[in-house]
C-alpha cells in the first residue's frame, strides 16, 4: 500500500486537530449554556414573551468560531519547509514533535502533536477563549511539528506506526543509510542525501540521482554497486563491442553514418551502472570506426605497419584515424607495396572478410578487389610496373609476386587502399 506524501500527513493532521478542537468547544459552550426549559405558558402574549426571551438566550450561547483548516494548512506548510534539519535530541515521536514546538516558540502546539501522534485525547481548556485566527496558528504548528518528527524518526531508521498505518524506512533509504554510516567521499554524499530525504517511508535512489552532479553520481553508484545495494550493478564495454548508444556515451563526437567500435577496454572511472535493468549512467567509452578497428587489428603484421605510418598514410594522420572509413582509402596507397605479397594478400582477404558484413547493406562501403583482367585501366587505381599507359588501357593480367597476385583494393568511386600491379594492352576502338 502506498505511503502518504508529507503533504497528504499534514493534511490529515490539520482535519484531525481542528475537529477534535472545535468538537471540544461546542460541547463546552453546550454545558455553560444548557437550552431553556420548554414554555408552559397560556396565552399569546405569554407564548411570545417565551419566544423572545429564548432568542435572546440562544444570541448569549454564541456558536464559537470554527477554525479556518486551510488558514491551518498554509501555516502548517510554512513550518514543515522551514525545519527540514533533524535538531538531536529527544528520541521519542512524541517527545521530538513537542521540542520542535518549543524550538519555533509556540509552547502551545506541544499537546496538540503529541495527540495527533498518539491519537489521544485533546486538552483544549487553553484554548477555549482563543480567536480562529490564532487556533489556525496553533494547528498549522502543531501539525508540522508531529509530520516533521514522523519524518525525522524514520530517516535515524526506526518504525512508526500512526494509527493503523506503519512508517519505515524504504529499503533504498535503509541502502542509503548503510552507506552514510561508512567513510570516504560516498559515505559523505550518501550522509548529505539522507539528512535532506523529506519522505523516508516511500524514498527510492532514482529520485536522489536525478539532483546529482555526474561526479558525484558515479561515486554513489560506484559505492552501491560495490556492496550490491538498490539493485546497482556496473558495466564496463570492453574493446571491440559495437558502439551502443542506450548504454554508452562516447568520448568524443560520432557521426550517424559510419559504424562504430569501442577501441579501448573501459576504466573503472568510466564505467556505467544499471539500477536493476535500466541503465542510470552509461559507460563513457573512446570509440572509433569500424573500419578502423578492422583495419589496425593487432596482430596482423601490415595493420599494425599501417598504424605505426598513420600519420603519412591517413589523412590528418594519427590523431584522426579513429574516424577513417575505407573509401577515403591512403594518402600513399603505394607504399603499403615494400611489404611481402603473402602478407598483402592475407590483409586483403581479412579486410573484405570482416569489414563488408557489417556494411552489408551499404554497397559504396563494401572493398573489392582491384585489378581482374578486362577493366578499364586507371592510373589512381592501377600501376604497371611504376608508370601508366599511354592512351586508353585494359587491364590484361594481375602481375605475380611470389606466386601471388598483385591485386589492388578500394571501395567502389572511392580511393584505394592499395594499388594494383598490372599488365594492359590498348583499348580495343569504339569498345
Amino acid at each position: 500500500m502506498t505511503k502518504p506524501s508529507c503533504d497528504q500527513l499534514l493534511d490529515e493532521a490539520v482535519r484531525w486537530l481542528a475537529s477534535k478542537i472545535d468538537s471540544a468547544r461546542e460541547r463546552a459552550r453546550e454545558a455553560a449554556h444548557p437550552p431553556s426549559p420548554p414554555q408552559r405558558e397560556k396565552g399569546l402574549l405569554r407564548k411570545v414573551a417565551g419566544t423572545l426571551l429564548g432568542a435572546s438566550q440562544e444570541e448569549g450561547r454564541a456558536r464559537p468560531q470554527r477554525i479556518d483548516q486551510w488558514a491551518a494548512r498554509d501555516e502548517g506548510k510554512r513550518w514543515l519547509k522551514s525545519g527540514a534539519e533533524d535538531p538531536g535530541g529527544a528520541d521519542a515521536v512524541g517527545d521530538l514533535a513537542a521540542a520542535l514546538c518549543l524550538r519555533w516558540k509556540h509552547p502551545n502546539s506541544a499537546p496538540l502533536a503529541r495527540a495527533w501522534l498518539a491519537e489521544s485525547k485533546l486538552d483544549v481548556e487553553t484554548l477555549m477563549d482563543m480567536d480562529g485566527r490564532t487556533l489556525a496558528l496553533i494547528v498549522g504548528v502543531a501539525a508540522a511539528a508531529a509530520v516533521l518528527a514522523l519524518v525525522i524518526v524514520v530517516r535515524r531508521g526506526r518504525t512508526i506506526s500512526i494509527g493503523r498505518r506503519e512508517f519505515a524506512p524504504s529499503p533504498d533509504f535503509r541502502a542509503l543509510m548503510i552507506l552514510a554510516e561508512g567513510e570516504g567521499e560516498a559515505a559523505a554524499i550518501a550522509a548529505r542525501i539522507r539528512s535532506e530525504v523529506a519522505e523516508p517511508w516511500s524514498w527510492g535512489l532514482t529520485e536522489a540521482l536525478r539532483g546529482l552532479a555526474p561526479a558525484a553520481k558515479r561515486t554513489l553508484l560506484g559505492a552501491l554497486a560495490e556492496r550490491n545495494l538498490c539493485g546497482v550493478s556496473a558495466f564496463s564495454p570492453e574493446a571491440g563491442d559495437d558502439f551502443d548508444s542506450s548504454r554508452m556515451s562516447p568520448a568524443g563526437s560520432i557521426t550517424t553514418d559510419d559504424l562504430w567500435v569501442v577501441a579501448s577496454d573501459t576504466s573503472d572511472d568510466r564505467r556505467g551502472y544499471r539500477v536493476a535493468d535500466r541503465v542510470e549512467v552509461p559507460a563513457e567509452v573512446e570509440v572509433c570506426t569500424a573500419d578502423w578497428w578492422v583495419l589496425s587489428r593487432a596482430g596482423c603484421a601490415v595493420g599494425e605497419a599501417i598504424v605505426e605510418r598513420a600519420d603519412n598514410l591517413i589523412a590528418g594522420g594519427r590523431a584522426k584515424a579513429a574516424s577513417w572509413r575505407a573509401p577515403w582509402g591512403f594518402t600513399f596507397p603505394e607504399d603499403l607495396r615494400g611489404l611481402p605479397e603473402t602478407l598483402l594478400d592475407g590483409w586483403r582477404q581479412r579486410l573484405i572478410a570482416e569489414l563488408n558484413p557489417r556494411y552489408r547493406d551499404r554497397p559504396e562501403r563494401q572493398l573489392v578487389l582491384v585489378g581482374h583482367p578486362g577493366e578499364a585501366f586507371e592510373s589512381s587505381m592501377e600501376t604497371e610496373d611504376g608508370r601508366s599507359p599511354v592512351g586508353d588501357a585494359v587491364v590484361s593480367e594481375v602481375v605475380l609476386r611470389d606466386g601471388v597476385p598483385q591485386y589492388g583494393l578500394a571501395c567502389p568511386g572511392g580511393s584505394p587502399l592499395l594499388l594494383a600491379v598490372v599488365r594492359t594492352s590498348p583499348a580495343r576502338s569504339g569498345a
